[in-house]
């Protein structure tokens, strides 16, 4: 561990030797995490409430040891450098700060409080995962219609710049050990994808999820999957014979599949009992609120 001082009382970052990162940027890794506090200039940046040169000790608090401090910090962050979805020149190297620290083991911390709107209990790191993701749908927006997206002059092209090192480093978190970890990286990794300059990452990213696919028992969790590789144009056909029909239905419901007899077959078929279809995922219920949250391209 080596210090870096943000306050009085320095946060250790752990230095990128001691754990590993699957990326490349910067001669072929992820950017040290330190660097990116002590080599910006973040009093030269903004975010939505002015000068950023306090977004240090923010970030540097995602790695304290108390997960009240964890949580206190993402929530000003998400404030600040993505407030209300906005993109701010200090947005750029605080995302690849987080994307940087990832795997560090302090991100495992739980905590049930990370953000106003959502209080499941679950790993920091599910929890910066789903910001990185929002970050790259922010800078997403308008990006094949050449729309404008009201973001700062050169914040949303800073953002674009990095989201292939961003996606290096949350791709490997689609195959985590906890649920909740691969379903913030796959929302993180359908963002970044939408990117036209890291379509060549879709077919690797696949494997990723036909692995997932082949491993997981979660209905919902396959069926997710199962409707990312579709969105993506991938071949879904493999899995209209799959013993699950929720997963055989998410799979017809390509766009690979349109001309497919099986898959219209596959549709019909489920159609045929709409009390069974409205069983497959679970509704919201007091105990668990967030059972019926929409899946991914169904809204």
């Amino acid at each position: 561990m080596r210090l870096v001082s943000g306050r009085s009382d320095a946060f250790c970052v752990t230095s990128q030797d001691e754990y590993p990162i699957s990326g490349q940027a910067m001669g072929g890794r992820l950017p040290d995490p330190r660097s990116v506090i002590k080599g910006t200039d973040w009093a030269a940046l903004e975010h939505a409430y002015g000068a950023a040169q306090d977004t240090p000790l923010r970030l540097l608090q995602l790695l304290d040891e108390d997960s009240e401090v964890q949580a206190g910090a993402l929530e000003l962050l998400d404030m600040s450098v993505l407030h209300q979805e906005s993109l701010y020149s200090a947005t750029a190297p605080a995302a690849l700060f987080v994307a940087a620290v990832l795997n560090d083991p302090r991100t495992l911390a739980r905590h049930e409080d990370y953000s106003t709107w959502d209080d499941r209990p679950r790993p920091l790191r599910a929890a910066l995962l789903e910001w990185l993701g929002q970050i790259a749908d922010s800078a997403a927006y308008g990006e094949t219609a050449d729309e404008e997206d009201g973001n700062d002059p050169g914040a949303t092209d800073a953002v674009r710049a990095v989201r292939g090192v961003i996606y290096d480093a949350v791709s490997p978190h689609l195959l985590d050990p906890d649920p909740t970890v691969r379903e913030a990286a796959l929302s993180a990794t359908a963002a970044l994808l939408q990117s036209p300059d890291l379509a060549d990452r879709i077919s690797g990213t696949t494997q990723f999820l036909r692995r997932l696919l082949a491993e997981s028992p979660d209905r919902r969790e396959r069926a997710a999957a199962i409707l990312t590789i579709g969105a993506w144009g991938e071949d879904t056909t493999g899995w209209l014979a799959d013993p699950d029909p929720a997963v055989r239905a998410c799979a017809a419901l390509s766009s690979g599949c349109a001309s497919s007899t099986k898959a219209t077959r596959t549709i019909l078929r489920a159609l045929l009992d709409p009390a069974a279809i409205d069983s497959w995922f679970r509704e919201p219920t007091a105990a668990d609120p967030w059972a019926g949250d929409p899946l991914p391209r169904i809204e």
